[in-house]
């Protein structure tokens, strides 16, 4: 299993029950294939730097889990499909192994 990260924009003219069903969508869609959710974040509604399909603002959500890579599939493509999604980006976390040694920092003058 490995650990991703994503995060999603949905349009920001709707409910905020919309909203949650739409995390509950994705966050069910993880667990019923074999996945596992670490964090789930409704960031709420940020000004976007472009327009975004004729929008100027828009909801963010973010999610970290653990998945099968055919998890991915389902999940590019519910965020393709969905009408309410206006951006996403799905990416896998590369966690550095801890080392038995402190790093070395430079000192400043």
């Amino acid at each position: 299993m490995r650990h991703y990260e994503t995060l999603f924009i949905v349009r920001p003219d709707l409910e905020q029950d919309v909203v949650d069903s739409i995390a509950s969508e994705v966050e069910k869609m993880i667990l019923d294939t074999g996945g596992v959710l670490f964090e789930s974040d409704i960031w709420g509604r940020k000004r976007l730097a472009n327009h975004i399909k004729g929008f100027a603002e828009g909801i963010y959500l973010k999610l970290n889990f653990g998945a099968e890579t055919n998890t991915l599939g389902r999940l590019r493509t519910f965020f393709k499909m969905n009408e309410n999604v206006i951006k996403h980006l799905l990416v896998l976390q590369e966690y550095e192994k801890p080392r038995d040694e402190p790093v070395e920092v430079a000192e400043v003058e």
